[in-house]
């Protein structure tokens, strides 16, 4: 009925709504499935808490942190959160995923490295900067301590009258 007509599309639609909602909701349950329980305080922020088993020195802790579709993962017994990742790992498909240990690790824009023997975690933009730059087309520019050339005093003939004169 419609051969031959040109129809106008008001509203496309690519997902639904509500998707994100359901999607978070669904990411709850299966960890809350773990043993990772939500804090009040940060609701993006998961913990688990079990007792000393065997020759363990503390109890075993896990901690997640989740930014829409990012989790960061940290334990204090990493044998056991092998084995609980292990079982994780059947129930939710993970993309892919890396270990921290000395190397660093891509999080939410953040290059995230850990120092065992220093005992410290160092965070970087680096490599979130260097794909932006990239992107420019600017990743074999000349690095500059400062984008403007020092020493230069302006006066108040250098600035225009008119607002529009500024801005251009």
């Amino acid at each position: 009925q419609f051969k031959g007509k040109i129809m106008r599309l008001e509203k496309a639609l690519y997902g639904l709504r509500q998707a994100p909602r359901r999607w978070w909701q669904e990411l709850c349950t299966r960890l809350d499935k773990h043993g990772l329980k939500r804090t009040r305080i940060d609701p993006c922020l998961f913990t688990r808490f079990d007792a000393k088993r065997g020759g363990d020195k503390k109890p075993f802790c896990i901690k997640a942190g989740v930014h829409v579709d990012d989790l960061l993962f940290t334990t204090n017994n990493a044998s056991r959160f092998i084995e609980w990742f292990t079982d994780v790992c059947k129930d939710i498909n993970f993309g892919e995923y890396q270990r921290l240990g000395i190397n660093a690790v891509d999080f939410v824009s953040l290059e995230i490295t850990y120092n065992s023997a220093r005992h410290h975690v160092q965070f970087s933009q680096r490599k979130y900067i260097l794909k932006g730059l990239e992107r420019a087309g600017m990743q074999d520019c000349k690095p500059a301590a400062t984008p403007f050339q020092m020493g230069v005093k302006f006066t108040k003939e250098d600035m225009p009258e008119t607002a529009d004169a500024r801005r251009v």
